[in-house]
C-alpha cells in the first residue's frame, strides 16, 4: 500500500518512475523525503524523484554515468540534512539495484535466544 502524498508533493515524475534506476531507499516522511531529493536533485543537476514502495521512499535516478557519479555525490554530502535516514544507497561503481532489502540483511549471522 502506498502512502498518499499531500497535496502540496506532487507525483513522481512517471518517466523516471518507469525507467529511473533505483539508487537509495529511505525512511522518512514525504514532506521530508521531497525537499531532501529536491535538493539532492539541484546540487547533482540531474534527474531525481522519489516514490514510496512498501513504506520506504525510494529515490529513482535517470542520466548518465557523469551524472550518476554526480547524485550519490550529492547524497554523501546533504546526507545529514535529510530528516530521516538513508536505509540503503547503492554507491557509484554499484550495480543497478536488484533488491528492495539491504545486502547487509543476508550476510549477518542468525542470532539465537
Amino acid at each position: 500500500m502506498t502512502r498518499p502524498n499531500p497535496p502540496s508533493i506532487p507525483d513522481c515524475d512517471r518517466e523516471l518512475w518507469e525507467k529511473g534506476e533505483h539508487i537509495a531507499t529511505l525512511d522518512a516522511g514525504s514532506t521530508n523525503a521531497e525537499e531532501w531529493v529536491k535538493k539532492i536533485a539541484a546540487q547533482a543537476n540531474a534527474r531525481v524523484d522519489w516514490h514510496y514502495f512498501g513504506g520506504r521512499a525510494c529515490v529513482r535516478f535517470l542520466g548518465d554515468d557523469a551524472a550518476r557519479t554526480r547524485v550519490f555525490e550529492a547524497i554523501e554530502a546533504l546526507e545529514g540534512e535529510l530528516k530521516g535516514r538513508i536505509l540503503r544507497s547503492f554507491g557509484p561503481k554499484d550495480p543497478p539495484a536488484q533488491s528492495y532489502l539491504p545486502l547487509s540483511l543476508f550476510k549477518r549471522p542468525r542470532q539465537r535466544g
